[in-house]
């Protein structure tokens, strides 16, 4: 059971420090984290888009059946070219599309439970989550660039006291495993 413990704390004040340290580099970085994760990301693309259409190369060369690996890999690597050109225009595209969801979805929750409020149990609550969700969705669509900052930010701001809580659990488990060991010695005296 010591054993147990022993690793239990080392293991747990490693993942608080890895956390702390995430979260550090969230926030330092929080202008080119996505545009980073997203160039990086277009890499991958590309990379798995070169490989489709080598696949696919060799089938043709082997007289196999042949084209929609192809076609697969040229649309990744398209992407991913997009992807690496284009990072910051990319990560607001995808804000966009989720605004637009969210918008939409906010709208239809907000009218079906007007329209079936009897049906709906806290059918206030179902109409201010719809609103909510309509305003986060309009931010998104008309100032995408604030919102991935503020997310950055809060993930950052999350990983920290996380980490934190985990470095400050890990001392704590490592207290109880030498308090375990005192006490064992106790009893075999």
């Amino acid at each position: 059971m010591n054993k147990l413990f022993n690793k239990s704390w080392q293991t747990m004040a490693i993942n608080g420090i890895i956390a702390v340290a995430l979260g550090l580099l969230f926030i330092l970085t929080a202008n080119d984290l996505l545009e980073n994760v997203v160039k990086w990301s277009g890499i991958a693309l590309i990379i798995v888009g070169a490989v489709l259409m080598i696949i696919d190369l060799v089938r043709a060369m082997k007289k196999l059946p042949w084209g929609v690996l192809m076609f697969q890999g040229a649309i990744f690597v398209a992407a991913g070219i997009i992807f690496w050109l284009y990072p910051s225009a990319v990560v607001n595209f995808i804000f966009i599309v989720i605004g637009i969801w969210a918008i939409l979805t906010g709208a239809f929750q907000i009218i079906a439970t007007i329209k079936f409020k009897e049906y709906i149990p806290q059918s206030v609550v179902t109409i201010i989550n719809g609103l909510i969700m309509v305003a986060l969705g309009i931010l998104l669509v008309f100032n995408p660039d604030e919102i991935k900052r503020a997310v950055i930010y809060i993930a950052g701001a999350v990983l920290i006291v996380t980490g934190a809580w985990q470095i400050f659990n890990a001392f704590r488990f490592k207290k109880i495993s030498r308090d375990m060991i005192e006490d064992a010695e106790v009893v075999d005296e």
